[in-house]
């Protein structure tokens, strides 16, 4: 089965290796604001998943109000499989839904994969380096394939307010329903 390309993008970004090495939460004391100018959050998506591109107009609203609120910059990181996503792929989908925003690669998975992360989409939300919200970006799958007519639970938004409410989201992890990765 070959590997799917994979799309991350990254709001208020933080050295890279810098998330990934540190994932235990830890208490949230700063201001409400300041607290989300210390959050990191990382879509990961592939360039040909059917239901990753579903969620292109979710994401794409997601930054703009992210931005709206000056909450942090916005940059595209594509993990990528042996046989695609390279550049080409990735400038292709860049085009497509008209992102244009910084990215990067991944080669081989490996951030997707040290993140436990096992389809897309999927999202992680970091806090000043610590991993607090992983999976789910919202409920608009009841599972693959199965899409409801209406979004009504939006985690990622859910996590987010927890933690500007000083607070460790509830559910720390949601499964996400999309593209296997390998």
């Amino acid at each position: 089965m070959p590997s799917i390309p994979i799309l991350l993008l990254c709001l208020n970004v933080i050295s890279f290796r810098t998330t990934c090495d540190s994932l235990s939460p830890k208490p949230i004391s700063d201001s409400s604001n300041a607290k989300l100018r210390n959050v990191r959050v990382v879509f990961l998506m592939a360039t040909d998943c059917p239901i990753s591109r579903q969620y292109v107009p979710v994401i794409r609203d997601f930054r703009d109000t992210w931005h709206a609120k000056g909450l942090g910059k916005t940059s595209l990181v594509f993990c990528n499989g042996p046989k695609q996503g390279h550049r080409g792929a990735v400038k292709d989908f860049l085009k497509e839904f008209g992102f244009d925003l910084p990215w990067r690669t991944d080669r081989g998975n490996r951030y997707a994969h040290r993140m436990g992360t096992r389809v897309v989409p999927e999202v992680l939300v970091f806090h000043s380096g610590h991993l607090l919200y992983s999976g789910a970006i919202d409920d608009m799958f009841a599972g693959l394939g199965l899409r409801r007519p209406v979004t009504s639970e939006h985690y990622l938004a859910d996590a987010l307010e927890a933690i500007r409410n000083g607070r460790i989201p509830e559910p720390a992890r949601r499964p996400a329903y999309g593209c296997l990765i390998e």
